[in-house]
């Protein structure tokens, strides 16, 4: 379809197409030879390197070929061309939000590791996969062959759909040129991958898939950690209340679909330990330590079998929450009893995210026993006022807080009415007009006879910002031009 001015057309998207691939078939369609002069033309940088898993600049994506490839926003652009899905299952809506908006407007430097992908020795590079079967199918009823996104999820070697193995293309972080957008017709060098277990290998890629397809749940790690420990005791894994009988979890971990398949993968979950590894430790203590997803698969595939039966365990919660607490919103009353009953968000996050106030939060949560922290109230009515009329006067928010001895945090969020932000917005505004038109106006009392180029060389601030914010002025007072 046609694309926008940076592009001359933009593929159709293919239905569970990577992002990747759509940006391949592009560049391959629009005719790029250049690889930086296609990233250029794709997401508005030469110098990204375009991950196939966990890509960044997904803002520019969606503006310059996202929206014309049949997106509605940029979150329907990373639910359905990602892997972010996949990796924020399991993480609560805080960490998912800092996250995605990392990768939206971000450069992903240092994504992978804010996402504890690095730290938990899983390797942070994919490589390419696709389905032989697959692709006749989709060269046939679609006349082009995609990456899918189910193919490249971590330690899927078969097809989730035909139980095939995949060929796989070396990893992205061994390639010679990183920045090279590959597409699969024009893939060499693939190998066959071979899995010990074909059984085990086809309910893995299942398993991941279905975690691929449900997206974020947002729920904190104490949620998961609930329904894994109920789990654990039904199937007579532990010892009295909190003791794990590791011996036994361990042998049904590594006669499970997850680690049977992967010598390197019992390696770096430690299933031959003495002792419980420090991974089932946070999961099981609901620590906030962001664990891979591999480690609550291997969990999922021995203590629920599918993920709909761990989904099922963590919405018993949900129901006995909500017979706790009060009806708050008709129709939404599960989703608040969560927010209210995760210790990891702070009650002002669950009030914005509920639309509540912070004292109704609290006063659910002492309700179900979850600890609220005692905070004195140390602004009074007087102080606000104070600040307030500083901030009307157009004073600038960290001097406010230097003044009055607060914190910038308590300074905005009295600056987040709509009218006082308006107010201090308007004088900020008047002041830095009324400062740089004088700064204008004393450079051309000093050199009337200057070319506007020489004014901007020596002040070139006041210039751009009358150029941009007050430029019918500007016109009118620029030196007088002289013919030659």
């Amino acid at each position: 379809m046609p694309g926008g001015r940076e592009l001359v057309r933009v593929a159709d998207w293919a239905p569970g197409e990577l992002l990747y691939s759509l940006e391949a078939r592009t560049q391959r369609d629009c005719v790029i030879g250049d690889p930086r002069a296609a990233l250029w033309r794709l997401l508005g940088s030469r110098t990204v390197i375009p991950s196939a898993d966990l890509p960044c600049h997904l803002l520019q994506a969606f503006g310059r070929f996202g929206q014309y490839a049949g997106f509605s926003s940029v979150e329907d652009l990373i639910a359905r061309t990602t892997l972010y899905p996949y990796f924020t299952f399991f993480m609560p809506r805080l960490r998912t939000a800092q996250v995605l908006e990392r990768a939206r407007s971000g450069k992903g430097n240092g994504l992978k590791t804010f996402m504890g992908l690095v730290a938990n020795r899983f390797g942070a590079s994919v490589s390419l996969r696709y389905c032989e079967r697959c692709a006749r199918a989709y060269l046939r009823g679609f006349g082009d062959v995609p990456w899918l996104r189910s193919h490249q999820l971590p330690g899927v070697c078969v097809c989730w759909r035909h139980g095939e193995p995949l060929h796989a293309l070396p990893k992205q972080s061994s390639m010679s040129h990183r920045q090279r957008l590959t597409t699969a017709l024009a893939a060499s060098g693939a190998v066959c991958l071979e899995p010990q277990s074909l059984r085990h290998a086809v309910r893995f890629a299942n398993l991941s898939h279905s975690i691929l397809q449900a997206g974020s749940i947002g729920r904190s790690g104490d949620r998961h950690a609930k329904a894994y420990w109920r789990a654990l005791k039904h199937r007579d894994f532990t010892r009295g209340n909190k003791q794990i009988r590791w011996s036994a979890l361990s042998q049904a971990l590594l006669a499970g679909a997850v680690c049977s398949e992967d010598a390197a993968l019992v390696g770096q979950l430690n299933l031959c330990a003495k002792e419980p590894p420090g991974w089932l430790r946070s999961l099981l203590g609901g620590r906030p330590t962001q664990a891979h997803p591999m480690c609550h698969l291997a969990l999922i595939d021995v203590l629920f079998d599918s993920l709909s039966g761990f989904l099922d365990a963590q919405s018993d919660d949900d129901r006995a929450l909500v017979e706790q607490i009060p009806a708050l919103t008709p129709g939404d009353t599960a989703e608040i009893a969560g927010l209210i009953a995760d210790a990891s968000l702070s009650c002002r996050q669950v009030a914005n995210t509920c639309g509540l106030s912070v004292s109704t939060i609290a006063k659910r949560r002492r309700q179900l026993g979850v600890p609220v922290s005692a905070r004195p109230k140390t602004v009074t009515v007087h102080l606000v006022q104070s600040v307030q009329a500083d901030l009307i006067s157009g004073a600038n928010p960290s001097e406010v807080a230097r003044r009055h001895n607060l914190s910038s945090s308590s300074v905005y969020r009295i600056l987040s009415s709509p009218a006082l932000a308006a107010t201090h917005k308007a004088k900020r505004f008047a002041s830095a007009r009324d400062a740089y038109r004088k700064q204008w106006l004393r450079k051309i009392s000093k050199a009337p006879a200057a070319r506007v180029a020489d004014l901007r060389r020596t002040g070139g601030a006041s210039y751009t910002w009358l150029r941009r914010h007050d430029p019918a002025w500007l016109d009118a007072h620029l030196p007088s031009r002289t013919l030659s």
